[in-house]
């Protein structure tokens, strides 16, 4: 999986949902830092936490898979 393409995805769907990454961070369980780590693509969710955060990001599986193929 492309961690950039995997930041951008996460990134613009949190923002389309107007919600910080605090609540992000709250919504699915980990601390904001993780999701900051995410967004600046220096790593990438662990499975449970990527199941989250589809979740709460109105995102199938198969959206953030994608950018698993365009990496």
């Amino acid at each position: 999986m492309s961690k950039e393409k995997f930041a951008e995805t996460i990134e613009k769907a949190r923002l389309a949902l107007n919600i910080s990454q605090t609540e992000l961070a709250r919504r699915i369980g980990v601390h904001q830092a993780r999701i900051s780590d995410w967004e600046a693509a220096k790593c990438l969710p662990d499975t449970p936490s990527l199941l989250k955060l589809a979740t709460a990001l109105n995102l199938s599986i198969l959206d953030l898979s994608a950018t698993e193929a365009a990496g």
